[in-house]
Parts: C-alpha cells; sequence; structure tokens
C-alpha cells in the first residue's frame, strides 16, 4: 500500500509508471491489478513468439488491447523490422522500442541523440 500511494502521489506531478517486461518473472498480472501503472511493456519473448505463432499472435494481441482499452498505454519491445513494427502496431501499441529506431545509447551522448537530424 506504501508503493502504491507513492505511485499516485508521483503520478500526480506528472511522473508516468511502466510495468517492464510485461509476460515474464515478477512483471506479471497481480502486478498490474495491485499497482497503479500507466504503461505496461510487453517483453521483447512475446513480441517474437506473436511474430512466429498465430496463437501467440492472438493472446498477445488480445492482452495489449483489454489494457489499451483499460487506458494503459502498450509499449512493445524488440522491434527490428517493419513487419515487427506494421505487427505490433496492429495491436493496440502505443510506443514501439527496439535495434529498427536505435541502438542503446549511453548516457553521455543522449544530448546529442537528441538533437541529431535524422
Amino acid at each position: 500500500m506504501i508503493v502504491k500511494t507513492r505511485i499516485e502521489e508521483l503520478q500526480h506531478t506528472g511522473v508516468k509508471f511502466y510495468l517492464d517486461d510485461f509476460g515474464t518473472g515478477y512483471s506479471n498480472m497481480e502486478r498490474i491489478m495491485t499497482l497503479p501503472f500507466d504503461i505496461i511493456k510487453f517483453d521483447r519473448s512475446l513480441v517474437n513468439a506473436s511474430c512466429t505463432s498465430e496463437r501467440s499472435r492472438e493472446i498477445v494481441g488480445r492482452l495489449a488491447a483489454i489494457f489499451a482499452d483499460l487506458d494503459y498505454a502498450v509499449l512493445y519491445e524488440g522491434i527490428e523490422d517493419t513487419d515487427t513494427e506494421q505487427q505490433c502496431i496492429g495491436m493496440s501499441a502505443s510506443y514501439l522500442q527496439g535495434f529498427k529506431y536505435s541502438k542503446p545509447v549511453p548516457i553521455d551522448n543522449l544530448s546529442h541523440f537528441f538533437t541529431k537530424e535524422q
């Protein structure tokens, strides 16, 4: 309850919280039901599975649609190509993350990353 209260206090100041790596380890439905996250980040393993199996695509897509209907933003990680990008856009994506857009940027280079022309 203390964590939930602190999250809510920070949300009122504009801070956004996301559940990282949904679908793995401790990032599960219980966390979503008990803590007020803003964004659900689907783990790369779910993105990969959704690209290789129609059944997995249906499961991931339906879960993402439920989250979107409940006003969560949906973030997919592990986007490396246009096909995966388009698939995730079709599965209620609010945000996409992956090597298609950028490799990890060291913190010292971050200001340059945001000012460079694309």
